[in-house]
């Protein structure tokens, strides 16, 4: 498992998703930093190009624009003038592998937390955006179990004020060590169950390899595709595979890749001086193989049955038992 780096400061790193459709067929647009875990959000009823971009300059706005935005392959995100609005704002698009949610894994964390309160605000029948400003306030003000400070407070410096009473503020310097420290220790930690619970272990697949991909499948049909594939490119856990025709490329985890290794026919024998296979055996091989399955045979014992005296048990002592 690949964790991602903490950014500098605050606002640097984003990253975007779509929650929805929801009963109403609205959506949610939640935006989260990496640094600080505050989040925004939006609800939207319609999830086209234009309206997210639209949604997205309102937040650029109130917070300023950030270096890099991480976003899944949807198609509001993989569309051209999606992309053509980062350049522009000289933002950097990052887009996770292809049915891999985990490479988005703190936006979809905040998207489960998120679904609690539409559960229960959907249950109750109460009014979901009065819900969600409560839940935002309470989260914003709420110390993250990761950095021990608040999404505000690192977000903007200092503390929000709320309902409840409050102590004395950390000092900055001493808060910023402290979230670094307890970032990289919680990442680390997560990264050691995650990968003992998945038995993870380093992928042997390099470029110019054949591998054999993953495809959605039912349970009638098998795991792999059949065809090898071929790599092409390789970036950390990411991989991009060639069609055996060419024609098309794949961007792809290398946990949904395997690599294709090509069998040896049976009777097949390499010489090693000239690299020519034969399929011919010597005799006195052959009688060596006879001779030891011979002695085997001779020196395998034979069952016999249990000596063992067979006696009934006290209690069927008043009884006749044949």
């Amino acid at each position: 498992m690949v964790r991602t780096d903490f950014p500098e400061a605050p606002w640097e790193a984003i990253a975007v998703d779509l929650l929805g459709p929801l009963l109403d067929g609205r959506s949610i647009l939640v935006v989260v930093d990496y640094y600080s875990r505050y989040f925004e959000t939006a609800i939207l009823r319609s999830t086209v190009t234009t309206k997210v971009i639209e949604v997205l300059e309102d937040i650029f706005a109130r917070y300023g624009l950030p270096k890099s935005l991480r976003a899944d392959n949807g198609p509001q995100f993989a569309a051209s003038e999606f992309k053509e609005f980062l350049d522009v704002n000289n933002i950097e698009l990052i887009q996770t592998i292809p049915l891999w949610p985990q490479a988005n894994g703190e936006v979809e964390r905040q998207n489960r937390t998120f679904l609690k309160t539409l559960k229960i605000a959907h249950a109750q029948k109460k009014d979901l955006k009065r819900e969600l400003n409560k839940f935002l306030i309470a989260y914003r003000s709420t110390p993250h179990q990761t950095t021990g400070a608040t999404p505000a407070e690192l977000m903007f410096k200092r503390k929000i004020r709320t309902k409840l009473p409050e102590l004395d503020p950390v000092p900055r310097k001493e808060l910023e060590e402290n979230i670094r420290d307890r970032d990289k220790f919680r990442k680390e930690k997560g990264k050691e169950y995650a990968d003992m619970k998945l038995c993870a272990k380093g992928s042997d697949v390099n470029v110019g390899d054949a591998v054999l991909q993953q495809k959605k499948h039912d349970k009638l049909t098998p795991t792999y595709d059949p065809e090898p594939y071929k790599v092409v490119e390789k970036t950390g856990s990411q991989v991009v595979v060639q069609s055996p025709d060419g024609a098309k490329k794949y961007k792809r985890s290398v946990a949904h890749t395997k690599k294709f290794v090509t069998r040896e026919q049976p009777g097949e024998t390499t010489n090693t001086d000239t690299g020519i296979q034969t399929g011919t055996k010597t005799n006195s091989h052959t009688e060596d193989i006879i001779h030891e399955d011979t002695n085997k045979a001779e020196n395998t014992d034979i069952l016999r049955r249990s000596g063992r005296v067979q006696k009934a048990p006290d209690k069927f002592q008043d009884y006749v038992v044949e």
